[in-house]
């Protein structure tokens, strides 16, 4: 049996984390924070049942400012050291149905000073 084989009312959503950082896009968060919180399966009484539960992840902090303005609260945020103790920002998750973990992590620090993206005002 597979995921897709659950009826709806079996289905717990997932959980799904967008990350946001001074400086999105606004529309790269909010475009698939919309379309998570929009899919949804039918079950055979035609009552749906949410598929994901997506969450906003902040990369240093919980508020972060779009390039164009616009202001965001995360959920949590990502940090971490690695083994060499560099800063990381990092995310991880774990599939319910197989049980495998996935993680990912980037320096904090990739950019020197003044060489990095520069936010706009």
């Amino acid at each position: 049996m597979t995921y897709f084989d659950l009826q709806p009312e079996e289905v717990t959503p997932k959980v799904v984390g967008i990350v946001g950082f001074d400086g999105v896009a606004a529309l790269d968060l909010t475009g698939p924070l919309d379309a998570l919180a929009r899919a949804s399966l039918a079950g055979a009484s035609n009552k749906r049942s949410v598929c994901y539960r997506p969450v906003i992840l902040g990369l240093a902090s919980k508020r972060f400012v779009s390039e164009s303005g616009l202001p965001f609260k995360a959920e949590a945020t990502l940090a971490t050291v690695s083994l060499e103790g560099v800063p990381l920002i990092t995310s991880y998750t774990r599939s319910a149905l197989t049980g495998w973990t996935v993680a990912g992590g980037i320096a904090e620090n990739r950019h020197p000073p003044g060489r990095g993206p520069e936010r706009r005002r």
